[in-house]
């Protein structure tokens, strides 16, 4: 995505499948939302099936509530 999206998101990545690349596009993805929030999951390795969903749900409520 190059297009700035105006509406706040949270983006959820599982972090022990991010390589150097991905890591490199996320960063440069951050820079350009500037209403993004991007929170990796530590002891996640994809999310189809969840590898991680009590951490996952944890994050996605302290997120929904804070806002």
């Amino acid at each position: 995505m190059k297009r700035k999206i105006e509406k706040p998101f949270l983006l959820v990545l599982a972090e022990n499948s991010m390589d150097e690349f991905s890591k490199d596009k996320a960063e440069a993805f951050k820079q350009l939302q500037t209403n993004l929030s991007v929170v990796p999951i530590p002891s996640g390795y994809h999310f189809l099936p969840i590898t991680n969903p009590i951490q996952v749900a944890n994050t996605l409520k302290k997120h929904i509530l804070a806002n």
